[in-house]
């Protein structure tokens, strides 16, 4: 999903899980935690993404056209990372990677 969002950013790179875990190791680290975050809003990014990629338009965000969901998506997010923090869920994609490391 690396895109014009991640350029604004300042992001070079996105990692997938396996290669951020690599990454963490061969550095030193052990990994205490390694989850995705935000599965749910990953669909509905993806095709945003795609459609600016088609029309080249750039936005300050994604859901720029939709403000009005900002505040709800923000809630939903909440419960979604308490989830992961409780390790209720353990979601196989997302939008963004999350570790905790410990220096071995």
């Amino acid at each position: 999903l690396f895109s014009y969002w991640d350029e604004s950013l300042g992001h070079f790179r996105r990692y997938e899980k396996k290669d951020l875990q690599k990454l963490i190791k061969s550095s030193g680290f052990n990994t205490s935690f390694l989850s995705f975050r935000l599965p749910t809003v990953y669909p509905f990014v993806r095709l945003f993404r795609k459609f600016s990629k088609e029309t080249k338009q750039r936005r300050k965000s994604d859901f720029e056209q939709f403000s009005f969901l900002n505040f709800p998506l923000y809630l939903f997010t909440r419960v979604e990372d308490a989830l992961i923090r409780r390790k209720s869920i353990n979601p196989p994609f997302g939008l963004s990677l999350f570790a905790i490391a410990k220096k071995k």
